[in-house]
């Protein structure tokens, strides 16, 4: 089973870093981190790892506005960044990602799209910008859209919403080891 599978697919990313000689950045799922335990060669290979967590709840979002203000700089938008980073907004790109650096990422790249096709900046531009960031969420009621007003600011982890644990990931904001 289980082990053959991950030595093979070890080995599949060796003989790719080979191939392509160059630098490669592996990230995704805390599951990665099991093809890396069962697989000696392979962890020899990467002398480095870093773990990039979720910006948490609960707290002032000055590590999630710096996050923004650095994807955001070499756009120098100061309107964008100023509209982004007052409270109101922070909060409801922290619900619209659950903090997931790589939601951040591809929200605001859905943002800038809109904005590039003459789009005002708003939040119904911000919600329009998460429906394409995210599958299945233009179903979702008003109260479950970050970016309404009827929005009830809880997270978006229940069954059928964006980021309801899946039995490979487990919830993003679980504790790490």
């Amino acid at each position: 089973g289980r082990m053959k599978t991950h030595a093979h697919l070890g080995d599949c990313w060796k003989e790719f870093n080979d191939q392509v000689r160059c630098s490669i950045c592996m990230s995704g799922a805390p599951r990665l981190k099991l093809l890396f335990e069962t697989n000696t060669q392979l962890k020899s290979r990467w002398s480095a790892s870093y773990a990039l967590h979720p910006f948490a709840y609960g707290d002032d979002f000055r590590d999630l506005a710096q996050f923004i203000v650095t994807l955001l700089q070499p756009q120098s938008l100061e309107n964008l960044q100023q509209f982004l980073l007052n409270a109101d907004a922070l909060n409801r790109v922290q619900h619209a990602t659950d903090g997931v650096p790589a939601h951040v990422v591809r929200l605001l790249q859905r943002v800038m799209t809109l904005l590039g096709s003459g789009s005002e900046l708003n939040m119904p531009l911000l919600d329009a910008a998460w429906c394409r960031s995210l599958p299945n969420t233009t179903f979702l009621p008003n109260h479950r859209r970050p970016f309404h007003a009827a929005f009830n600011f809880e997270r978006l982890n229940g069954m059928d919403e964006p980021f309801y644990p899946s039995p490979f990931d487990g919830d993003n904001h679980a504790p790490y080891h």
